[in-house]
């Protein structure tokens, strides 16, 4: 009767503690620990610099704030934009506006072609192409991703 007694104790001791881990792992899923965050609000530029925001409307419509802290006045020539796992993609040849040192300047380009609806994750690989004042024609890109 004691081993049945300190088996019964033992299984109660334990139970309890799976219990309150399971309770604690709830309460931590649905405030979100444990959803990876989808959403970056920063494209990297290796050359051009942090860019602050950038969103995929559900028409298509993809806005981006390119920076340019290359210490020159850059003239942006073309926006390329694509879904990193391969598909089509587009690009804006705009007719080249220029950024100054330290600035920051919104631009548009409409990719109806990349057939995302609303709520649907995206991973875009953005390509710019430019020219810095006195100097060569360069691009550089960085990887955004987010949601519609």
């Amino acid at each position: 009767m004691r081993k049945a007694q300190s088996a019964m104790e033992y299984l109660m001791t334990y139970g309890w503690a799976i219990l309150i881990v399971i309770i604690v792992a709830a309460a931590l899923y649905a405030l979100g620990v444990f959803t990876p965050a989808t959403t970056t609000t920063e494209a990297r530029f290796q050359t051009l610099g942090a860019s602050t925001a950038h969103i995929l409307e559900t028409g298509g419509t993809f806005r981006i704030k390119l920076p340019n802290q290359i210490g020159k006045t850059v003239n942006i020539t073309s926006v390329a934009v694509a879904p990193t796992a391969g598909g089509t993609g587009c690009t804006t040849n705009s007719s080249g506006f220029n950024i100054a040192p330290g600035q920051i300047v919104e631009t548009t380009v409409n990719c109806t072609t990349l057939g995302l609806s609303s709520g649907a994750p995206y991973s875009l690989k953005v390509t710019v192409s430019y020219v810095p004042t006195g100097g060569y024609a360069s691009s550089d890109s960085a990887t955004v991703t987010g949601t519609v």
